[in-house]
């Protein structure tokens, strides 16, 4: 009975609902935890990823988009339509508006991507700037692990690397 329960927990724990591609997902919900923390939509986006994160996403459409496709896409909806709220399950109620902002924001290259080192394959840092203030979300090992989070450079959340699939230091 002790493994059963074991692997329920197990199960339960990875059996996360997603909507499409889980690592597009995974920066569309970092990106939109971390415009809950500017004072308006960012206007320039900072998108380090692992290379595994560029493999899996450079070419992937991105769910409730109308076709949009890749990282800059991903980041860029999230911040501008996505509901944190719901998880893996961001995208699912971006708005006709959050669209047009997202191709608007694609066409003026508002979203930058860049290689970030690490031994890691699931590991990310996203940097959102409105103009007055600036938040950085970095997730590491799993989807919705948020391993830091920081305004203008202070650090406001902080956990170990290691982290379970869940979302994690809600503020």
């Amino acid at each position: 009975m002790e493994n059963e329960a074991m692997f329920l927990a197990i199960l339960s724990e990875e059996l996360v609902p997603a909507m499409g591609c889980t690592e597009p997902i995974a920066l569309a919900y970092a990106a939109a935890r971390a415009r809950e923390l500017l004072t308006h939509e960012p206007t320039e986006i900072l998108a380090r990823c692992s290379g595994n994160i560029i493999k899996n996403v450079r070419c992937v459409a991105i769910p409730n988009s109308d076709g949009m496709t890749g990282i800059e896409a991903a980041v860029l909806l999230g911040a501008l339509g996505g509901d944190s709220h719901r998880g893996m399950e961001v995208l699912e109620s971006v708005t006709v508006t959050a669209r047009n902002k997202t191709r608007a924001l694609l066409e003026a290259h508002a979203c930058r991507v860049e290689y970030l080192p690490s031994d890691i394959p699931l590991h990310f840092i996203l940097e959102l700037s409105d103009g007055a203030d600036t938040v950085s979300v970095e997730v590491q090992h799993a989807h919705m692990n948020v391993t830091s989070i920081t305004k203008n450079g202070e650090e406001i959340y902080h956990t170990s690397e290691q982290g379970e699939n869940t979302a994690v230091g809600r503020m």
